[in-house]
């Protein structure tokens, strides 16, 4: 059932943990992590309703200590796309690279770390609205609302 896991969100989970974390040994440190905790709920028999959910939020949980451990301040935002994973290119071509690091930039720019936080998770992770509203323990109108008004503030920035 592991194995399972892993191969149906392992790549998932490295492409939103590498979008989050500007260093590329961080970022596979907290997936090691990540699915190690999983492992641990799962050999525990830990209740757990929704797998994918369970394992975002994990991942979610370590990246937030890893910038509770380091101060955000040190983190640049042109170090933001040089951590994407080799195995997984985001784009082919240079002008590609270029769109994907605008839009990194515009989803950084928002204003709150809980906006870029349900932006990122879903519209570049593609969760589901419930699935967000599980992890982070709000009521999914809530998240659609936040979504909606992130996204407006990404068309404008980028369309201005």
């Amino acid at each position: 059932m592991f194995l399972e896991i892993y191969d149906k969100y392992g790549e998932q989970v490295m492409r939103h943990i590498s979008f989050r974390v500007s260093n590329n040994k961080e970022a596979q440190d907290i997936f090691q992590e990540t699915f190690l905790r999983t492992w641990k709920s799962l050999v525990n028999e830990q209740k757990i309703e929704n797998l994918r959910a369970f394992v975002y939020m994990v991942a979610r949980n370590l990246i937030i200590d890893f910038y509770r451990k380091k101060s955000r301040s040190d983190i640049a935002l042109d170090d933001l796309g040089a951590n994407e994973p080799s195995s997984n290119d985001l784009a082919d071509s240079t002008s590609d690279k270029i769109e994907v690091k605008k839009i990194k930039a515009a989803i950084e720019s928002l204003e709150t770390d809980n906006e870029r936080e349900i932006v990122y998770m879903r519209y570049i992770d593609d969760l589901s609205v419930k699935e967000i509203a599980t992890m982070m323990d709000k009521n999914p109108n809530n998240i659609r609302v936040i979504c909606h008004r992130g996204l407006k503030k990404i068309r404008n920035q980028l369309y201005v």
